[in-house]
């Protein structure tokens, strides 16, 4: 047996413990392959003894204690969020009611205008013609 072939047919084992009869004799010839399954055969040891090993009870709950903490962290911003957002609202309202109250009284106060020039006047139609006229000149 060759060294590659020794290699191919370690690496296609899946119980390293019963190695083939071929694979012993080479082993005995080649030292550096008799390291190589020795090296393997620790490796796959190392595994057994993780697999059966069991995890501590407590690593569990730490995890999930460390998974609620963030989600905790999270949610933590949302009750600063809604009340500046109410103000925001509230005053963003106050601007619009302000302006639109603003633009109410313009408009009554030039009818209010317009009305008493008409009825004092002595001749009523051509003044307010004129007021109509002079006050969309400027615009």
């Amino acid at each position: 047996m060759k060294c590659n072939e020794f290699h191919n047919q370690l690496a296609s084992m899946g119980d390293i413990s019963q190695p083939a009869p071929e694979m012993i004799q080479h082993m005995e010839t080649c030292s550096s392959c008799r390291e190589m399954y020795v090296r393997v055969q620790s490796l796959f040891d190392v595994i057994a003894e993780e697999k059966a090993g069991k995890a501590s009870p407590f690593i569990n709950t730490r995890i999930l204690a460390q998974i609620e903490k963030q989600e905790k962290k999270v949610w933590q911003a949302r009750p600063v969020i809604v009340p500046v957002m109410s103000v925001m609202i509230m005053v963003l309202g106050f601007f619009t009611a302000g302006i639109f109250t603003n633009q109410n009284q313009v408009v009554s106060d030039s009818t209010e205008i317009i009305a008493s020039e008409y009825y004092f006047s002595d001749n009523p139609g051509s003044q307010l013609e004129e007021i109509w006229l002079n006050s969309y000149v400027y615009e």
